[in-house]
């Protein structure tokens, strides 16, 4: 009796693992077909370049544009400031003493005056390998912000913080839009690029004229489409506001204009068509017919 138990037994545990096996096979043979057959979710790759949008004149002459930077970036482990400085000063036209001091006091991107070539780049960096340094300096880029015409054009544009993100001007004003927004569908994501209603050269030429008779009030030069083709004033947000005529890198005349900010009766006719606004008229009626439009 015991043996036929025993038996009885050992076939009952055949059966189960055969039972088991079946049943593995079978999930396998479902997950691999069936399964295996579905797209699978994958998290979306964000766009691994952000670019802040620039900003134009009304003629489309550059005013604001991110660009890099290039340079070294520097990681003291075992080398000398003094030793890093001298190899560095090869290659930009800052003295040696002066880099030795930046580097010692914490700067970690020392900036080359030119875009080097390609050529140029892989030489620098055997050059660096070379000397044992290229676990401590590394030749980089940088992204910044760069103004082709900040003299003429600070009090409008402004200036952003090393994020890149707008902290006064049209900068802070209309920082979402220039702005980038990371996308899974592209992989250079750009801000809106803004164009504005100011002539580079008027501007220019009422910043100079503002800079002569040494005066420090506020004047808008009115083109004869009704926009402001120059503003010598600080940052007033209504006026900065009357300067975009769009959200995009070109300009129409025949775009809406923001309405001007200034009293239609307190505007000096011009010659052309042009018209003036300041806050102390009497300061400026000496040099009206100076003015060259």
């Amino acid at each position: 009796m015991m043996q036929k138990g025993n038996k009885h037994g050992v076939v009952t545990a055949y059966m189960i693992v055969i039972i088991l096996a079946t049943a593995t096979l079978l999930r396998f043979t479902y997950l691999t077909f069936v399964e295996g057959s579905r797209p699978r979710y994958h998290d979306p790759l964000l766009s691994e370049v952000l670019v802040r949008g620039s900003i134009y004149d009304r003629d489309g002459s550059l005013l604001a544009i991110q660009a890099p930077d290039y340079g070294f970036e520097i990681t003291l482990s075992e080398s000398s400031p003094s030793y890093i400085a001298s190899v560095l000063s090869r290659y930009t036209p800052e003295p040696a003493v002066s880099l030795e001091s930046r580097i010692r006091n914490g700067e970690g991107f020392i900036m080359i005056p030119s875009i080097p070539s390609i050529p140029e780049m892989g030489e620098i960096r055997g050059e660096l390998d070379d000397l044992g340094l290229s676990d401590e300096v590394r030749l980089t880029t940088r992204e910044t912000r760069k103004y082709p015409s900040y003299q003429e054009t600070w009090n409008i544009i402004g200036g952003v913080d090393q994020r890149l993100s707008g902290v006064s001007g049209l900068e802070r004003i209309f920082d979402d839009s220039l702005t980038p927004r990371p996308s899974p569908f592209e992989r250079i994501a750009r801000g809106k690029d803004l164009t504005l209603t100011i002539d580079l050269e008027a501007q220019k030429a009422m910043m100079e004229m503002m800079q002569e008779i040494g005066y420090g009030g506020a004047a808008a030069l009115i083109a004869p489409d009704g926009s402001i083709a120059a503003w010598t004033g600080g940052p007033d947000e209504t006026v900065l506001r009357a300067l975009v005529t769009s959200e995009s890198s070109g300009y129409s005349e025949e775009d809406a204009h923001p309405a001007l900010p200034f009293e239609e009766d307190g505007l000096i006719p011009l010659k052309e068509g042009f018209r003036l606004y300041a806050d102390d008229k009497e300061s400026l009626s000496a040099l009206l017919p100076e003015l060259a439009l």
